[in-house]
């Protein structure tokens, strides 16, 4: 149990600075827009994601299709832990602590993906082909700089950027613990 004005919570937990709890905030806000729209464009539209995908040529035919069915799905459950994630951001017990685990493992996912999505896209640039990002299609038409275009560097900065937005989600608490003694 934390001891009275040592700035520990119930459990030594330490409450984690209200700057990095509202950057998280806004990131997991940011996550979940992004990765839910994208999910519901590419289930609106299946045929779609799966010629953006098969395009690419970078996966043996037969598994072209298992990856466009298996992406939104995806998007969509760790988009919907980044949405939950904004209930707990702000709570101080076990509960949130046990739950911070999801978000973080869910933003683990975001960041493996889009660190995929980078390569793929540059290997795409270098290769000389120009072909649609296949990203976010319904999302695109009420943010137009997301609107569905050909693969660039600038998409790719875009990627690197979304996930600079997974570091606040990913690290709990930026600071040391501290020492045991």
């Amino acid at each position: 149990m934390g001891r009275v004005g040592s700035g520990e919570l119930p459990g030594g937990e330490r409450p984690v600075p209200l700057g990095w709890r509202l950057l998280r905030a806004v990131c997991l806000l940011a996550l979940a827009v992004l990765f839910l729209g994208s999910a519901a464009g590419k289930f609106q539209n299946p045929k779609a994601f799966l010629r953006a995908v098969t395009a690419y040529q970078l996966l043996p035919a037969g598994l072209n299709a298992a990856v466009a069915a298996t992406f939104p799905g995806i998007e969509l459950v760790v988009g919907a832990l980044m949405l939950a994630g904004l209930l707990w951001v702000w709570r101080t017990s076990a509960a949130r602590a046990a739950f911070d685990s999801y978000v973080e493992a869910a933003g683990g996912v975001i960041a493996g993906m889009l660190g995929l999505f980078i390569v793929v896209m540059s290997v795409d640039i270098l290769r000389g082909v120009k072909l649609d990002c296949g990203c976010f299609d319904m999302l695109g038409q009420a943010l137009p700089f997301l609107k569905a275009h050909k693969v660039t560097w600038g998409t790719v900065l875009r990627d690197v950027v979304m996930l600079a937005l997974a570091v606040p989600v990913v690290v709990r608490d930026p600071r040391p613990a501290p020492a045991r003694g």
